[in-house]
């Protein structure tokens, strides 16, 4: 009896793709992220089927492939905003929140709105919906994934890692500029709901 209920839990465990999920874990799904500077490919195997979108959602807005771009997030809702044209082309609107792809933003010589200021020019472009704008910027995305992969910046090494209240953070170090970089994981019951990442200064993590 005592096999049969071992043998039990061993195909449940395999079939929901259970995986030990502890500090060395959530460093291997860090270590992945940075893997994904240099490479869009991973193994998705060694990680459990419910932290495989907040993966895939990084690495979409990393590499622009499928990326949706949720522009509810830029919409202030006031009178300085409000307009009466039209939803921009590509826009559509899901439970009342606002979508295009970045591929429809056109940030493109061809296709910009293009603005010069103190000598500095950048790439944007107004998005309309439901009767509020937005300017888009293109420094508010990642480059061209082709200008990430060639950036000899991102070659970073491990230095540490950490528990937080949200979930985990780990710290690594360009071998090229010495830059550090964050990558914070979020967790809800476990489950990775989103990954960020950001620059951040290592002189408190260097002996």
């Amino acid at each position: 009896m005592k096999k049969i209920i071992i043998l039990s839990l061993i195909i449940i465990f395999l079939l929901t793709g259970c995986t030990a999920k502890n500090f060395k874990y959530y460093k291997n799904v860090s270590n992945t992220v940075i893997s994904f500077y240099n490479t869009n490919k991973y193994d998705s195997e060694k990680y459990s089927k419910n932290d495989i979108p907040a993966l895939e959602t990084y690495l979409s807005e990393l590499t622009h492939e499928n990326q949706v771009i949720n522009i509810s997030n830029y919409l202030v809702k006031s009178d300085e905003y409000y307009t009466d044209e039209a939803n921009t082309q590509g826009v559509w609107i899901e439970n009342d929140i606002c979508y295009i792809d970045y591929n429809d933003l056109g940030l493109n010589p061809s296709d910009i709105y293009v603005e010069s200021s103190n000598d500095e020019m950048e790439l944007h472009k107004k998005v309309v919906c439901n009767n509020y704008y937005t300017i888009l910027y293109e420094s508010s995305f990642y480059p061209d994934y082709l200008t990430t992969k060639s950036n000899l910046r991102y070659n970073y090494i491990y230095l540490e890692g950490y528990k937080t209240k949200e979930g985990y953070e780990f710290i690594y170090r360009s071998t090229y500029d010495g830059t550090g970089m964050k990558v914070s994981i979020i967790l809800e019951d476990k489950t990775i709901t989103s990954i960020h990442t950001s620059i951040t200064n290592i002189n408190s993590y260097i002996e």
